[in-house]
């Protein structure tokens, strides 16, 4: 069951392997044992198949992810770069699909699960937001030269952190009685500390979105509504910060001034 898929795989970590810096290599070595481990079995279901497939994919274009973040995306090579990464998680949807042909009402998630599938909207999420965050940072001179490119960079980020905190719905609390805080983080769809740091990027990048669209009026336009999404998941994230996650250490200093901006812009 997906020979063809973990040989691929395995063969192209070994080669990067060869030329990867030793602090990467137990990574990658990592995606080797996996795909030899189930090229060795002799028998495996598809789901088992497909969620240690997607497992080894995900820690392959780790790897990348993090050189990039390292180099602070560098100009000549940050776009093919994203997109192949983008590519490879996007194919774990792909040969899912290919193991299940012909089925009604066929959903990805039914095999691989639902933290599978958030990982799979996470990264690409949390990718965009580092890309974002370091020409906030570093290089804003790159937000003047393209304004719409870094516009598109912003949406593809926000809109996969939206898909990664609607894969499972909120928890619906009992009104039986005191409201407990794993019912309250729950009701707000956070099963994780990776759900809440999903919030607070979104709204972050909803922020940036917004300070672009002031500054470059002529953008073309979009459906995408950077307040409203904003608002709901920087309210949210105070909402636990603040609450059930008081004790944590968790900020809130940057989350209470970009809902302050969104208000004050539009206060109705």
């Amino acid at each position: 069951m997906l020979t063809d898929e973990f040989t691929k795989l395995l063969e192209t970590a070994k080669e990067v392997e060869k030329k990867t810096c030793k602090d990467k290599k137990p990574l990658l070595e990592c995606v080797v044992q996996k795909c030899q481990t189930n090229l060795a079995k002799k028998e495996t279901s598809p789901s088992e198949a497909s969620q240690a497939y997607a497992g080894a994919v995900l820690d392959y274009t780790f790897i990348d992810e993090s050189v990039m973040v390292e180099e602070s995306f560098p100009r000549d090579s940050w776009r093919p770069r994203i997109k192949a990464i983008f590519s490879e998680i996007e194919g774990i949807e792909t040969t899912v699909k290919k193991l299940n042909p012909g089925k009604e009402n066929f959903e990805v998630i039914d095999v691989l699960g639902p933290e599978i599938v958030e990982c799979m909207a996470w990264r690409k999420g949390a990718l965009m937001y580092m890309y974002c965050a370091t020409i906030q940072e570093e290089d804003k001179d790159r937000i003047e030269e393209d304004p719409p490119c870094y516009a598109e960079q912003i949406e593809c980020g926000i809109v996969n952190l939206q898909k990664m905190l609607s894969i499972r719905s909120p928890h619906e609390v009992k009104k039986d009685g005191e409201e407990r805080d794993v019912e309250t983080l729950l009701s707000l769809g956070i099963y994780s500390d990776t759900h809440l740091l999903a919030m607070m990027y979104a709204g972050e990048m909803c922020y940036w979105y917004s300070q672009l669209k002031k500054n470059h009026p002529l953008l073309p336009s979009s459906d995408l509504d950077e307040r409203q999404i904003g608002v709901k998941y920087l309210q949210d994230y105070l909402k636990a910060v603040k609450g059930p996650l008081s004790v944590q250490g968790w900020s809130t200093e940057r989350a209470e001034q970009f809902l302050h901006y969104f208000k004050k812009e539009n206060p109705n």
